[in-house]
């Protein structure tokens, strides 16, 4: 499976997507520990 995930990062698209939920993660957990 690990084939298909690599696969999957290879799009410019996805690995947008990605990287943006990635940060909207670290925000969410960083908001969280502020309040």
């Amino acid at each position: 499976m690990l084939w298909r995930k690599l696969y999957w990062l290879k799009s410019p698209k996805n690995a947008e997507r990605l990287k943006r939920a990635i940060s909207d993660f670290e925000e969410n957990k960083n908001f969280r520990n502020w309040i």
